[in-house]
């Protein structure tokens, strides 16, 4: 018995870095973008509007989407109010549709083979219905 509670402490001990770096309520663009330094590394969720969905391929041949997101207030030409996503996965989206994307947000980092800013590792994007 004592060693299913030490085994259970030593799992939640583990277990507990993990949360704390998870971010649970919708982030804005706006709030990551003027402190980036704060959420880089880290897994988050963002709400936006998807500006762009581009299919692409890596430089080895890898399949992936890339989304643009942009706060509602968006104003051309502002690149400071956008965000962009990389993932493997397409879920059923439209240029203009609400989102929220959760996944590892990179001030700087590489990906497919050139180095990006202002990024998001996307574990899961799910579409905002609107009424």
């Amino acid at each position: 018995m004592k060693s299913v509670q030490f085994f259970a402490l030593i799992l939640s001990i583990l277990c507990l870095p993990v949360l704390a770096d998870t971010v649970t309520s919708p982030l804005s663009i706006e709030v990551i973008r003027s402190s980036p330094e704060l959420y880089d590394g880290k897994n988050i969720k963002v709400s936006g509007q998807v500006r762009s969905l581009n299919p692409s391929r890596g430089k080895r041949g890898s399949e992936f989407m890339v989304l643009v997101l942009e706060n509602s207030n968006f104003q051309p030409g502002d690149s400071s109010q956008t965000l962009t996503v990389f993932s493997y996965f397409t879920p059923p989206l439209k240029k203009g549709g609400r989102v929220i994307v959760t996944g590892v947000y990179h001030k700087t980092g590489y990906w497919a083979g050139s180095t990006h800013d202002h990024f998001i590792e996307a574990s899961k994007i799910t579409p905002i219905e609107m009424n």
